[in-house]
């Protein structure tokens, strides 16, 4: 586990926290209240279950260019969720390799959520995912989408989106499934 962890880190700082088109980081200011911001460990079944399409957005506190797209992740969220569609974030660097909880980090991750504004569901991986789905995530932003019954669709989109672009990849997964 430790070892994944670890590869995982070193492949993401490698990667440059792949985007698109890097955009400028957004610098953080500690001005926001983040006692109402929750960051939690689930199972994540139990919210794939909630809608047709769930898009898990997969980023890290020290990611430039995943500070630049959660408040487009969080538009996106609170713009275009529905009955079959919603979107939740999983913190990668806010836990240790045990699975434990990083209080900092959770703090940092914390007060980018309040800076972007957005207000979609945000999780700590547990032990389970960080062996199960995110073993394939290589870089980060990295997101992913899952049916309600937890079944993956598609491929692992690596890097930042527009608007746009993330609605064409929102309305081609939502027509692969069959209901």
């Amino acid at each position: 586990m430790k070892k994944l962890l670890m590869i995982f880190i070193v492949a993401a700082i490698v990667a440059g926290c792949s985007s698109e088109s890097p955009p400028p980081a957004q610098p953080l200011t500690p001005v926001y209240d983040t006692d109402h911001i929750e960051i939690e460990q689930i199972d994540l079944q139990s919210i794939f279950s909630e809608r047709k399409l769930t898009m898990v957005n997969v980023w890290a506190t020290f990611c430039p260019a995943c500070n630049y797209e959660l408040p487009v992740i969080g538009q996106l969220a609170s713009e275009h969720g529905s009955e079959d569609f919603q979107i939740v974030g999983i913190v990668l660097d806010s836990v240790d390799e045990a699975g434990q909880p990083l209080e900092h980090e959770i703090g940092v991750a914390k007060r980018m959520i309040a800076q972007a504004r957005v207000e979609h569901r945000h999780f700590l991986p547990t032990v389970e995912i960080l062996d199960g789905f995110l073993k394939d995530v290589t870089a980060i932003p990295s997101t992913l989408f899952f049916d309600r019954n937890g079944e993956q669709v598609g491929d692992i989109i690596i890097g930042a989106r527009t608007p746009e672009k993330w609605m064409l990849e929102i309305n081609q997964r939502l027509g692969e499934i069959d209901e």
